[in-house]
């Protein structure tokens, strides 16, 4: 496996640790960032080789050089950018374990637009934050939902898919109920708020609504 942006390094060093991954490969645009997974190696296995490589996204990697690719704490704009810069190689790699920061419906919306399929989502604790983790193949979904293809990438359909609504899991329905508490706040604050020409928030205001309707729809079907 490569570890994108590996920074510290602990998550290639646990798989390799395990047994889970025979062969790991560092990688990080910033040497300061390398140099951090490269004492980490140094101080835990002093007497082992490791294969650290400084530079940007999958440009580091041969074609099919490894089987899994890790983009993970970096914003999901970034993993698009990062996986649409060589197609060809992109598409050598098995699988993609992907755990954006942020804009997570534009990397879903993205990986259905361009012929990849979403093999497996979860939602994990990070703390005080509920981290989404998708599982990507280079390998188009067959018959994808025409309704939900259509959507725009910042549609609500996008940032929280209709099957969380089917998940007897407390820590998606915590998720879907913290997304819903802030399309309230949200929508409240266009309500007070004046700025703007009355339309478009008019229309902003209507497009919250639905997003608050669809939430509770995902809720009430837990």
């Amino acid at each position: 496996m490569a570890d994108i942006g590996t920074d510290h390094g602990f998550l290639p060093l646990f798989l390799w640790e395990q047994g889970r991954s025979p062969r790991v490969v560092f990688t990080d645009s910033s040497p300061e960032a390398l140099d951090r997974a490269r004492q980490t190696c140094r101080r835990m296995y002093p007497q082992t080789v490791f294969d650290l490589r400084l530079g940007s996204g999958l440009s580091v990697l041969e074609k099919n050089e490894v089987e899994n690719v890790v983009l993970a704490g970096m914003g999901g704009l970034l993993m698009m950018q990062i996986l649409a810069e060589d197609p060809e190689k992109t598409r050598s790699f098995q699988r993609f374990i992907l755990q954006p920061r942020r804009h997570v419906g534009h990397l879903r919306h993205y990986l259905l637009h361009h012929g990849f399929s979403i093999t497996r989502e979860q939602l994990v604790r990070e703390g005080k934050y509920i981290c989404e983790i998708i599982t990507a193949g280079p390998v188009p979904v067959e018959a994808p939902d025409p309704a939900l293809m259509a959507a725009p990438p910042d549609a609500i359909v996008w940032e929280v898919p209709a099957w969380y609504g089917a998940v007897n899991d407390p820590l998606t329905g915590e998720y879907i109920k913290r997304r819903l508490a802030k399309e309230e706040k949200r929508l409240l604050g266009m309500r007070k708020g004046k700025a703007g020409k009355e339309e478009e928030r008019a229309l902003a205001i209507a497009q919250a609504n639905e997003n608050i309707r669809y939430l509770r729809r995902l809720l009430e079907g837990k």
